[in-house]
């Protein structure tokens, strides 16, 4: 792991391997860690939870649930941990529960099915925040889903392509742009102050979505999204390195 690395470049501190976890599938994404649990998670829908005590004596981590996720393999699968309850974004949100007492991890709810998510869910107090891509829908989804009730609290899109050229108002003398979702943006011409020649540029004022979306909006959720696939791999192996100072998590 890089923590690792840097601990091993410092004088007087030495890092050895004390533990390996062997995990069908491959690791693409940093284990997910909240205080002294760990959350792996492979591409074949493998998830386990690790409590790590770093200590100078046996072995530092003990599984305490685990898991398969149905659904594709070979799939980059994002983790949340928070507590007793965690998130895995891959083609649908999910949450679980941590059932430490029973080693089990107990699913709650799903939102987003069918949908591409590009990176791991953050926790924003009562919420967590999430940016995907839909089939057939241009553009980023971000979205705040109150993590209790599954309320989606609000959603915008960024990043939408524009929908055709550049338009001028003669009578406002602003440029006008209209997304694909239907956003609309204006620019207004000013002179800069700051300079002492004339210069002519463009301030861009806030955008705003129109009433009307664009017709290219779907209609049907049934499309999926192409994943990101990773060269197959079967096996992978969890390790755990440990420092005079701190253990660490990392992954072969």
């Amino acid at each position: 792991m890089q923590s690792s690395a840097a601990a091993a470049d410092k004088p007087g501190i030495t890092v050895k391997q004390v533990q390996q976890i062997p995990l069908s599938g491959r690791i693409d994404i940093t284990p997910a860690v909240d205080g002294n649990r760990v959350l792996v998670a492979t591409d074949r829908g493998v998830v386990k939870v690790f409590d790590l005590t770093p200590t100078e004596k046996g072995n530092q981590l003990k599984e305490i649930a685990g898991r398969s996720i149905e659904g594709s393999e070979n799939v980059v699968r994002y983790a949340l941990l928070q507590g007793g309850q965690f998130f895995i974004a891959d083609i649908q949100l999910s949450k679980f529960d941590v059932v430490g007492s029973k080693g089990q991890l107990v699913p709650k709810w799903i939102e987003d099915e069918n949908c591409g998510f590009l990176q791991a869910p953050i926790a924003a107090g009562p919420v967590v925040i999430t940016a995907r891509r839909k089939a057939n829908l241009p553009g980023v989804l971000v979205a705040a889903i109150r993590i209790e009730d599954q309320v989606r609290s609000w959603e915008t899109i960024v990043a939408a392509p524009p929908a055709g050229d550049l338009a001028l108002n003669d009578q406002t003398k602003k440029l006008v742009a209209v997304t694909a979702m239907g956003g609309l943006s204006n620019w207004t011409r000013r002179t800069s102050k700051a300079s002492p020649c004339s210069m002519r540029r463009w301030s861009r004022s806030s955008p705003r979505i129109c009433r009307r979306r664009s017709a290219r909006s779907p209609r049907s959720t049934k499309a999926r999204l192409p994943l990101p696939r990773r060269k197959e791999r079967r096996e992978s192996t969890f390790s755990i390195r440990a420092t005079r100072r701190r253990a660490t998590a990392g992954w072969a």
